[in-house]
């Protein structure tokens, strides 16, 4: 009689997660230097649909408001600068923070993205078009989301009475990020939460 085969884990739990669609593990290989493993696969299938539907009820203003309010966020490195004159000491405490959180969350943002290497939806999915220039080639987390969350939590955490400005306003940057089918939901929920962390902690901290 025969001996089986030996059987190759791998396989094994491909087998259970679900073969992703050829052509985002195409797109995937093409992207990124790393092989596609069950689990980065596992990543991007759930998810296409969801960025899909959302592109395609997208309108032509719509979208270029989404990319107007996804780069709104760039002029919050210039609010650092202004705090110190118009809110005296607690500005210049608030913008030391800042400037300290920033520089700690680009080190967390940039070891995660190059740890889980996810590729853009763009990428991985053919329906899915990007409606403007991406920073880098990887998704996971979302660097908008996560510093516009930082931010949003230290100037609340001093100035509370502008919560109802700042945070439907953070929202909308994180939607603007799916919306333009740059990130995945997922990508976002992640950026959001390890921003708030951050801010948190560097409250607590320092």
């Amino acid at each position: 009689m025969n001996a089986s085969p030996p059987v190759d884990a791998r396989s094994s739990a491909t087998a259970v997660i679900g073969t992703p669609p050829p052509s985002i593990v195409t797109e995937y290989c093409a992207s990124s230097a790393r092989p596609p493993t069950p689990f980065r696969s596992k990543l991007v299938a759930p998810e296409a649909p969801i960025v899909a539907a959302n592109v395609a009820f997208r309108s032509p203003d719509g979208t270029a408001k989404a990319r107007t309010v996804s780069c709104a966020w760039a002029p919050a490195y210039a609010t650092i600068l202004v705090l110190p004159w118009v809110a005296g000491a607690s500005g210049t405490a608030c913008a030391l923070r800042m400037t300290a959180l920033g520089a700690v969350d680009l080190v967390i943002y940039k070891i995660l993205k190059r740890h889980f290497a996810r590729p853009r939806p763009y990428v991985a999915c053919p329906d899915i078009r990007a409606c403007t220039r991406s920073l880098d080639e990887h998704s996971f987390p979302s660097g908008h989301t996560l510093h516009a969350v930082a931010f949003s939590c230290m100037l609340c955490a001093y100035w509370p009475a502008i919560a109802w400005i700042v945070w439907p306003f953070t929202a909308v940057v994180a939607l603007a990020r799916v919306v333009l089918g740059l990130h995945y939901p997922s990508d976002v929920v992640a950026g959001a939460a390890i921003g708030a962390f951050m801010a948190e902690s560097m409250l607590v901290l320092f």
